[in-house]
């Protein structure tokens, strides 16, 4: 026995090497569980869809980005382990048929040239497949993209081209006022598949804005899948006309608003990076009480 270990009996030696036997199996398996759930934790399954506007060089509205800053979003996310998810795969990760890993959907709103000019770049220089919402009321407008424009987009880009309403007004508001919700929608949507020869099934409530009532109108019109701007992620559980996205807007993440910074890191990532820390320290002090009880045990023998 070391010197520092004081002189014990044997009845004492063997207390002590059942109490050390004891405090490593538990320490042991403590460590275990801890990091394998931290490890759990950290590779949770996340699908954030996110969105943008105008992407232009001069910002002056807070839901418009430069190039740079979307382009570093982007690799942020990818700094974090997410992978774009294609909008033609989207179905196939609501099935289950794709699972595990991190993954972003990304989305624009509104249909404005820029918009249009960013999804191509991002398409070319990364591969990723972007989803435009647009309103239809807006196509052809300045600074928005014409049915010509629109069409060559969703061809050359592989551009998922989804409803943003035949007009661009809170969907509760137009209900609230007296408006047929149901019939602009219809109205809406036929247009644009009657442009794009196409089925039209994704939709994005303008603002973000619903209610019961808009949300079963966009039911009725024959659309798959409604976005808002909630600031979540999206689960297999997630009501399929009700499904959060996360929205760029500059300084929002000063006010505490949702924003793409919430998942990068994950919100679960740096809890599960905590347990796995807690977890090799815990495993360190089994291992000291292991050794302990190898020592006593030795010491034991040698007494014998």
């Amino acid at each position: 026995m070391s010197p520092s270990t004081p002189t014990l009996s044997n009845a004492q030696l063997r207390r002590a090497i059942v109490y050390h036997a004891l405090l490593t199996i538990v320490l042991f398996a403590g460590a275990v569980f801890g990091f394998l759930h931290g490890l759990n934790q950290a590779r949770t399954e996340i699908l954030v869809p996110i969105t943008f506007h105008g992407v232009t060089e001069t910002p002056a509205r807070p839901w418009e980005i430069t190039w740079h800053d979307l382009a570093g979003w982007l690799e942020r996310l990818k700094r974090h382990d997410y992978m774009a998810l294609e909008p033609a795969s989207f179905s196939a990760w609501l099935s289950g048929s794709i699972q595990g890993g991190r993954r972003y959907l990304l989305t624009f709103d509104d249909g404005l040239e820029t918009s249009a000019t960013a999804i191509r770049r991002i398409r070319r220089e990364l591969g990723i497949g972007s989803v435009l919402f647009v309103t239809t009321d807006l196509i052809g407008q300045p600074g928005y993209l014409t049915w010509d424009g629109l069409r060559a987009l969703a061809s050359e880009a592989g551009c998922l081209v989804g409803l943003h309403g035949l007009r661009h007004i809170e969907p509760p508001k137009i209900i609230q006022t007296g408006g047929n919700l149901l019939a602009e929608t219809l109205s809406a949507k036929e247009e644009l598949e009657r442009q794009l020869t196409a089925s039209v099934t994704w939709y994005a409530y303008p603002f973000g804005e619903y209610d019961t009532a808009s949300r079963n109108c966009i039911a009725s019109a024959g659309l798959e899948y409604g976005f808002t701007i909630d600031g979540e992620m999206v689960t297999r559980t997630t009501d399929r006309l009700l499904l959060p996205r996360v929205m760029y807007l500059k300084g929002v993440e000063q006010t505490g608003g949702p924003s793409i910074a919430d998942w990068t890191p994950p919100r679960g990532a740096s809890t599960g990076s905590l347990h796995i820390t807690l977890a090799i320290f815990v495993g360190l002090m089994a291992f000291r009480s292991a050794m302990r009880f190898i020592m006593l045990r030795r010491h034991l023998r040698a007494q014998a």
